[in-house]
């Protein structure tokens, strides 16, 4: 009965699962769940599932742990995340740095992504792009300042132009005029 019902709830994952990782500039991504009986009954019941994947046109699916790099297993723990919200009895995702080792469009796309989740839960993001953090309603800046004895962090919680400053310095390193104008028109494109 749980392998019936495991290989059913997989056919509408795996097309779930290739929807949200197009939606992240995976374009021609293969996603399979392999269900195998293992020799004996385990705590979770006989059946063996691993995620398969292909990221590239003419690829074999293969194991997701054996060929995902650690950008695209962000991608993919964040689309795992946005399809299985519904069931997570939580009401916050924290997501410290998912984007590493991801930038341009991709970014632009799991900040959208974490944007969408936000609509419904409370999201936390830890982020150094400002691609990603700009999506975001309300921004906060961690610093650390440490002295012989002592490191103190501080929580900042910042207004629209010092959102706007950071951003620019996320962006270019500084806060020239020029990085918080590219800053202010992504802004106003993605927030209104």
């Amino acid at each position: 009965s749980l392998t019936a019902l495991r290989t059913k709830a997989a056919q509408g994952f795996q097309k779930d699962m290739e929807s949200a990782l197009q939606d992240m500039n995976f374009l021609h991504v293969e996603f399979q769940v392999s269900l195998t009986q293992k020799d004996s009954f385990g705590a979770e019941g006989k059946d063996e599932v691993v995620f398969l994947i292909s990221t590239n046109p003419g690829e074999p699916v293969k194991p997701l742990a054996a060929i995902a790099s650690g950008g695209e297993l962000s991608r993919i723990m964040l689309a795992l995340k946005t399809i299985t919200a519904k069931q997570e009895k939580i009401g916050t995702f924290i997501f410290d740095e998912i984007d590493t080792g991801v930038s341009g469009k991709v970014a632009l796309a799991m900040g959208a992504k974490m944007k969408a989740l936000s609509h419904k839960y409370q999201v936390l993001c830890i982020t150094h792009l400002a691609s990603v953090a700009v999506m975001a309603n309300t921004h906060y800046l961690v610093s650390k300042k440490s002295t012989f004895n002592e490191t103190i962090t501080r929580v900042q919680k910042l207004d629209h132009d010092q959102t706007i400053q950071e951003l620019a310095i996320m962006t270019s390193g500084e806060a020239s005029v020029k990085a918080k104008e590219s800053m202010q028109d992504l802004w106003v494109k993605i927030h209104g």
